[in-house]
């Protein structure tokens, strides 16, 4: 804004001044908002966060490296994820989609949900460079699908595929809406499982090559 050259300009450009100061120095204000966070997390039963969610909303820090691939990222996050769950005993549940993004239309997809009363983690299987049409409610579906998983009788390795599933079948629809129905979440975790058959053929031609070579 140039010089203020009447009266009520100056007026104008001094309450602007004091406005911008006010907005500034209440926002961001994470401490205030993880004090919020915490008097709201002890009536939760299910928590949905990544690392980033973990620091910015509780102020729990994961070290890792902000663009570390799924398996160097996992036993960072388990190691948060602990923490929170001895922090918060009322938590049945804690589960975060993880998003490893090539480019903007290219990623890679995963998903963990920690059962904390038997203390042990289900994955679901990582999706590698998956092309995308819109990213938006990826995280929200991951929520839902682990949801409806549960709400219809499946066990938690089930309910986290499902919410895998769900979540990477949004992202491939433009728009933030979807009407992803169960039979189309099924067959993308059927289509994400690991092939027994791809498995077995690869080690029994490296048991060949190694017996050619010894021969």
């Amino acid at each position: 804004m140039g010089a203020p050259e009447r009266v009520d300009e100056i007026d104008l450009h001094n309450i602007q001044c004091e406005t911008l100061a006010l907005v500034y120095r209440d926002c961001p204000r994470k401490t205030k908002a993880r004090k919020t966070n915490e008097t709201i997390a002890p009536f939760l039963g299910f928590l949905v966060g990544n690392d980033s969610d973990m620091s910015d909303a509780l102020g729990y820090e994961t070290k890792v490296g902000k663009n570390a691939p799924f398996d160097e990222w996992l036993p960072a996050y388990q190691e948060t994820v602990r923490k929170v769950a001895g922090d918060f005993p009322n938590l049945s549940l804690i589960g975060t989609q993880w998003r490893g993004a090539t480019n903007a239309d290219l990623i890679s997809w995963g998903a963990v949900l920690y059962d904390t009363g038997a203390q042990e983690f289900h994955t679901a299987p990582v999706r590698q460079d998956v092309p995308i049409k819109d990213r938006t409610g990826g995280g929200d579906s991951f929520a839902s699908g682990v949801l409806a998983a549960l709400l219809k009788g499946k066990d938690l390795a089930t309910a986290v595929q499902w919410g895998a599933a769900h979540g990477i079948l949004v992202q491939e629809t433009p728009g933030d809406i979807t009407m992803v129905e169960q039979d189309a979440v099924e067959t993308e975790v059927k289509r994400a499982q690991p092939n027994p058959s791809i498995i077995t053929f690869t080690l029994r031609l490296d048991s060949t090559f190694d017996l050619l070579r010894r021969m």
